[in-house]
């Protein structure tokens, strides 16, 4: 998946309201298997942890090139997000 193709996905899920916006909520949804994509901003502190439950649930995870700042401002939220999830 390209930078636009995610951009435009990330699109669609907000306006769906299928977008889950933070780490402690996307942990919580990779345990119940709720998700089907994972977006990890490249400054996200604890990437290991999301990583490897993504991994158990056996769910796509996309690295974002940007900062949290960059990931909050692509959800059109006024601050940094290290973690979204996508609902299924």
């Amino acid at each position: 998946m390209n930078l636009e193709e995610f951009k435009k996905a990330i699109a669609q899920a907000r306006e769906k309201k299928k977008l889950v916006l933070g780490t402690d909520k996307t942990l919580k949804l990779l345990k119940t298997s709720k998700v089907k994509l994972v977006v990890i901003a490249n400054n996200c502190p604890v990437s290991e942890e999301v990583n490897h439950h993504a991994k158990l649930a056996g769910v796509e995870l996309y690295p974002f090139p940007g900062s949290g700042f960059d990931l909050g401002e692509l959800c059109k939220r006024p601050f940094a997000v290290s973690t979204l999830a996508v609902m299924s």
